[in-house]
């Protein structure tokens, strides 16, 4: 069984997000895509995160129309910081038969040879990468562009627009309301 694996803060989750997944889904040919909700990722400050109940509560919402999704929280009973190689090596002790394929941006990609064995990830996993943050670097693994227009969106807009108390039309309008509800960032 092939499975997309779209790993993040999704802090909070937006169209984007989507738009994004739906493409790695069709391109990538998945069986599944699994979103998984790090609680802590090393990269990031975690002042800069809603806590991981939020953030995963917010991604059941946005994608509860989609039934081809799998949302995890796998990476919460994993050790903090939520170390990606971590991840795989147990989802490949508990899921032998699966075959992974990785979702990230440019700049991820561009910096997984500084990520905690970045270069056995780079070997061993097939990775589609979608465009964000500068130039895709070309390099040994197996790294396939993902191909559409993606919205320029981040989490970080998004949490900037919702400080300044705007309306934000890049998010579910239900994952609005929950922010609303909990007087989230």
């Amino acid at each position: 069984m092939k499975i997309g694996l779209f790993f993040g803060s999704f802090n909070p989750i937006h169209h984007g997000h989507l738009s994004i997944a739906q493409a790695f889904q069709k391109q990538a040919h998945l069986d599944e895509l699994w979103w998984i909700v790090s609680p802590q990722n090393p990269h990031k400050s975690p002042l800069e995160l809603a806590a991981f109940s939020h953030r995963l509560a917010m991604a059941k919402i946005a994608l509860s129309h989609y039934p081809e999704y799998y949302i995890s929280d796998i990476e919460e009973t994993l050790p903090k910081p939520s170390y990606t190689i971590d991840t795989l090596t147990f989802l490949e002790k508990q899921f032998p038969h699966h075959h992974w394929i990785l979702l990230m941006g440019t700049d991820s990609w561009n910096s997984l040879p500084t990520w905690k064995q970045g270069n056995i990830i780079e070997d061993k996993y097939p990775v589609f990468v979608y465009p964000r943050n500068g130039e895709l670097e070309m390099r040994k693994g197996r790294c396939h562009l993902l191909k559409g227009t993606f919205h320029d969106i981040s989490s970080t807009l998004i949490r900037n627009e919702l400080h300044d108390q705007k309306k934000t039309n890049y998010l579910d309008p239900k994952v609005w309301q929950y922010i609303q509800e909990h007087q989230l960032y």
